[in-house]
C-alpha cells in the first residue's frame, strides 16, 4: 500500500487479526465499549446459522461479512477509528476459545493433540507472541486516558482474581460477553468437532472490509461516508417490496396506501431505541422478524430463511391479509421498541417490578419473545399471571442448567394453547406443566454446581440467582431495582482467602476440595458492595454481627439469626415464617469459627428446595 493512499481490503479474521504483525490502538476519542451480551448472542447465533450449526466444512461455506473497520496505519500500530466493538469482541471470542482448549488438554479426548495445538496457537487471536509462542503484548492497546481497558488487559493475560472490582459499564460488558461466549462454547451441546469447526469458521469464513487511511482527517471522512451516506438493502426492504408487489397486482390503491402507512410506522418503531438514545442501536429488522414469526406464528425461522418463509406465506395471502400483517407488525413493534428502552408502561401500568425482573435482571432474548404473544392483553391481573409464569419458567430453565434454546422449542406449543383457549390461566397451567419437567434437573444440578468463572470468581449466574430469590421470594425491591450508588455483589460466607491451618476441621479433605466448594450455592449470599468492605475475609463468627444488624437481604440475615417481624398476622409475618421454614440458621458449636463443608451442603440443598417451590408456584406459607 502506498503510504499516502486510501486502501480497502476484504480480509478474513485470520489475515486481519490472527496473523496481524501490528497491534490495534484504541485512541482517547473512542467511546466506551458498548456491545452487550445480547449483541454477541446475536452474532454467535448468526455464525451458527451461517455455518449450519458448525457441521459443514469451512471450504463449503461462502463466508460471513462482519462489516467495515476504518484504521489509520502508523509505523507501530493501527489506530482504530471505526470497528472497536467488533475487533474487541473477536479477541474476546479467541480468548474464550483458548481457555476452553486449555481445559480440553487435560481431558480424555480423541482430539487431545488438536486441543494442545490450539491452546498454543489461539493466543495469536488476542496477543502478539515471539517465535517461541511467548506473550509479548496484546493485539488491542487502549489509550491510557480512557476510563476502561484495565479489565480487558487483565482478562486477556489471566491476571484477574476474586478481589477485582468492575468499575464501569465497559468492563461489565466485556466480562458478560466473555462469560456468555464461554458458556456458548461449553454448554451449547456442541461436539468437540463442531467447536473445532467453529474456530476454523471464525478464522477463515468471517470477513471484515478493512479500510486504512494515511491521516486522521482522511479516516474521519471515510467514517462519515461509510456510516452516513446511503443505507444498505436489508431483508426488511426485500419483504416490503414483495408484499407491495402483491398488493399492486390486485390494483387496490386504498390497500396499498394503508399498507405503506403501517409499514412506515413499523420501520420507525425499529429506529426508536436509537432515536431515544444514540448510544443504543436500532432494532435489527432480521432479529425482530425472527422473534415475531416465532412468537406470533410459532415458526422458528432462521435469518437466512426469512425471505423464503415470507414468499411461502404470500402464496396463500390476499391483499387484505398482507395489510393486516403490516398492521400487526406496526402494533407489535411499537410495544417491542418501547420495552427495549425500558418504557414498561407500553405493556403494563401496574407491574413495572416484574418487567424490570424480566428485562433487566434476567434479560435473555427468549424470555422477551415469550411475552410477545401477550402484548394484546388488557386485564392487568392476566398480565401479572403471565409475567410471573414466564419468569418462573425461564428461571427453571436457567437453574436446571439446560440450554435456553429449549425456550424457543416451547414457545410454539405455548402460543397454540393460548390461541385455542383464549384463557391466560390455562396457558399458565401449560407453562407450569413445562416447569415441572425441569425440577429433577434443578434438584440434581444446583446443590453441587460451582457457580464460577474460569478464573475462580463467582459467575453472573450466582448474582442472578440471589437477586431473584431476594427480589421475588424475599420481596426486597432493592435486589431488583438497584441504584447506581448501591451496587450488589456476591459474598462468600466461608471467605475465599481465609487462612486455614487444618482443612479437616472444616470437613474438607484438603485445599483442593475447599476450592471446589467456595462457589457452591450454599457458600454464597447477596450483599451490597459497601457491606463487602466491612466484612472482607473475616471468619464466619466475626461476620455474624454484620449479617444480623447491617445487611438488608433476608437470606443473608438468616445466616446470623432467625428472622423476626413486629407485624402480627400480616404479609411480613407470612414471609418471615415461610423463609424460616425453608432455611435454618447455622449453629456454631464448641470452638467452631468458620462456615463448614456440611453447612455449605445443607444450605445448598435448602436454597435448591426454596427455588424449586418458587418456580413450581408452591411456596409454603404458614
Amino acid at each position: 500500500m502506498e503510504e499516502n493512499k486510501i486502501d480497502s481490503r476484504h480480509q478474513n479474521i485470520s489475515e486481519l487479526v490472527f496473523n496481524s504483525k501490528q497491534p490495534f490502538f484504541i485512541p482517547e476519542f473512542q467511546r466506551e465499549f458498548v456491545w452487550e451480551k445480547k449483541d454477541v448472542e446475536e452474532l454467535l447465533i448468526d455464525f451458527k446459522e451461517d455455518s449450519e450449526d458448525f457441521k459443514k466444512e469451512t471450504s463449503e461455506l461462502s463466508g460471513y461479512l462482519l462489516g467495515n473497520i476504518v484504521l489509520i496505519a502508523n509505523n507501530s500500530d493501527m489506530t482504530v477509528i471505526d470497528g472497536q466493538q467488533r475487533l474487541t469482541t473477536i479477541t474476546i471470542i479467541f480468548k474464550a476459545l483458548q481457555s476452553y482448549a486449555k481445559r480440553k488438554i487435560n481431558e480424555d479426548s480423541e482430539y487431545k493433540e488438536k486441543w494442545s495445538n490450539l491452546a498454543s496457537n489461539l493466543p495469536k487471536g488476542y496477543s502478539m507472541t515471539n517465535d517461541l509462542g511467548e506473550f509479548v503484548k496484546l493485539k488491542i492497546k487502549h489509550d491510557a486516558s480512557l476510563p476502561f481497558g484495565d479489565y480487558y488487559r487483565r482478562l486477556m493475560q489471566d491476571q484477574l482474581n476474586e478481589d477485582y472490582v468492575i468499575k464501569n459499564n465497559s468492563d461489565k460488558n466485556i466480562n458478560e460477553i466473555y462469560e456468555y461466549v464461554f458458556d456458548f462454547i461449553e454448554g451449547n451441546a456442541l461436539t468437540e468437532k463442531q467447536i473445532i469447526r467453529f474456530i476454523n469458521y471464525l478464522m477463515y469464513n468471517v470477513y471484515l472490509i478493512m479500510t486504512t487511511a494515511p491521516s486522521e482527517a482522511k479516516a474521519f471522512q471515510l467514517f462519515e461516508v461509510l456510516n452516513d451516506r446511503g443505507r444498505a438493502l436489508e431483508p426488511l426492504d426485500l419483504i416490503k417490496n414483495l408484499a407491495l408487489k402483491s398488493i399492486v397486482k390486485d390494483g387496490d390503491d386504498s390497500l396499498k396506501e394503508e399498507f405503506l402507512s403501517h409499514w412506515k410506522k413499523f420501520s420507525e418503531n425499529l429506529e426508536y431505541p436509537f432515536k431515544q438514545d444514540n448510544r443504543r442501536k436500532k432494532i435489527s429488522s432480521s432479529k425482530f422478524l425472527t422473534n415475531y414469526f416465532l412468537a406470533i406464528y410459532g415458526e422458528n425461522v432462521k435469518k437466512n430463511n426469512l425471505l423464503k418463509f415470507f414468499k411461502d406465506k404470500l402464496k396463500d395471502w390476499k391483499s387484505i391479509d398482507i395489510v393486516d400483517f403490516s398492521k400487526d407488525l406496526a402494533n407489535i413493534s411499537y410495544i417491542y421498541a418501547k420495552l427495549e428502552v425500558h418504557d414498561y408502561t407500553a405493556f403494563t401500568t401496574k407491574h413495572q417490578y416484574l418487567m424490570t425482573t424480566l428485562y433487566e435482571v434476567i434479560g435473555i432474548e427468549q424470555a422477551k419473545v415469550m411475552l410477545m404473544p401477550f402484548y394484546s392483553l388488557t386485564n392487568e391481573d392476566d398480565k401479572e399471571l403471565i409475567l410471573k409464569a414466564i419468569i418462573r419458567y425461564v428461571t427453571s430453565v436457567l437453574f436446571s442448567f439446560n440450554q435456553t434454546n429449549s425456550i424457543e422449542s416451547f414457545i410454539p406449543k405455548m402460543i397454540k394453547k393460548h390461541y385455542e383457549d383464549k384463557n391466560v390461566k390455562k396457558t399458565v397451567k401449560l407453562i407450569d406443566d413445562e416447569i415441572n419437567l425441569y425440577v429433577d434437573d434443578i434438584k440434581a444440578s444446583l446443590p453441587s454446581k460451582r457457580l464460577e468463572n474460569k478464573n475462580g470468581t463467582h459467575s453472573s449466574k450466582a448474582l442472578l440467582l440471589y437477586r431473584l430469590i431476594e427480589g421475588l421470594i424475599s420481596e426486597n425491591s432493592n435486589a431488583i431495582s438497584k441504584s447506581l450508588s448501591k451496587q450488589l455483589t456476591i459474598e462468600h460466607i466461608l471467605s475465599q482467602k481465609i487462612e486455614i491451618d487444618d482443612y479437616s476441621l472444616l470437613g474438607f479433605v484438603d485445599a483442593e476440595e475447599f476450592a471446589q466448594y467456595k462457589n457452591k450455592v450454599g457458600n454464597l449470599t447477596l450483599i451490597n458492595n459497601t457491606d463487602n468492605s466491612s466484612i472482607g475475609n473475616k471468619k464466619f463468627i466475626d461476620k455474624l454481627a454484620h449479617y444480623k444488624e447491617d445487611v438488608e437481604f433476608l437470606l443473608t440475615k438468616k445466616l446470623a439469626t432467625d428472622l423476626e417481624t413486629n407485624v402480627k398476622n400480616g404479609q411480613d409475618t407470612r414471609l418471615v415464617n415461610m423463609l424460616n421454614s425453608y432455611i435454618d440458621t447455622p449453629k456454631l458449636t464448641g470452638n467452631e469459627k468458620h462456615f463448614t463443608k456440611s453447612m455449605i451442603d445443607t444450605r445448598s440443598n435448602e436454597i435448591t428446595n426454596l427455588l424449586i417451590d418458587f418456580v413450581t408456584n408452591n411456596l409454603k406459607y404458614k
